[in-house]
């Protein structure tokens, strides 16, 4: 996981602030060509997000997913659980993947991983942009 514990205070928030701009202008850049429908996620969708998410886990291999109704925005949201430098499981945490089903492919990028700190830095930008996506229940996920 990547931590940005290095900000805090005001410059927590303009990073949080910065993040969710770049990501929004990223978002926005892939609008064109996108399919209108929103159909369910195929096992080939959860692959190309399992595999964004995994490349930002300490043991990828030992990651498990439950999967929240896609509701056809760019940006999806999900719980993963998976080993930390420990070896122990930390239990599911949100995860929010930019997830693009265009006509010629589907493309997972810019994957955000909550941390089992609510207050971290990486916590707060994984709920808010889940939130901003429409994924407020994760007691949907299965």
């Amino acid at each position: 996981m990547i931590n940005f514990h290095v900000c805090s205070g005001a410059g927590r928030k303009s990073f949080v602030g910065a993040f969710l701009a770049l990501f929004a202008v990223f978002s926005l850049s892939f609008s064109e060509g996108v399919a209108a429908e929103t159909p369910e996620l195929t096992e080939a969708d959860k692959k190309i997000i399992e595999d964004a998410v995994k490349e930002k886990l300490v043991d990828p291999f030992s990651a498990k997913f439950k999967w929240m109704p896609y509701n056809g925005d760019k940006t999806y949201c999900g719980l993963v659980n998976a080993k930390n430098r420990m070896g122990g499981y930390t239990g599911f945490v949100p995860f929010t993947v930019l997830y693009m089903k265009t006509k010629e492919r589907n493309i997972g990028a810019l994957p955000q991983i909550s941390t089992y700190d609510p207050k971290s830095t990486d916590s707060q930008v994984t709920v808010q942009l889940c939130e901003m996506a429409g994924y407020k229940d994760f007691y949907k996920a299965k």
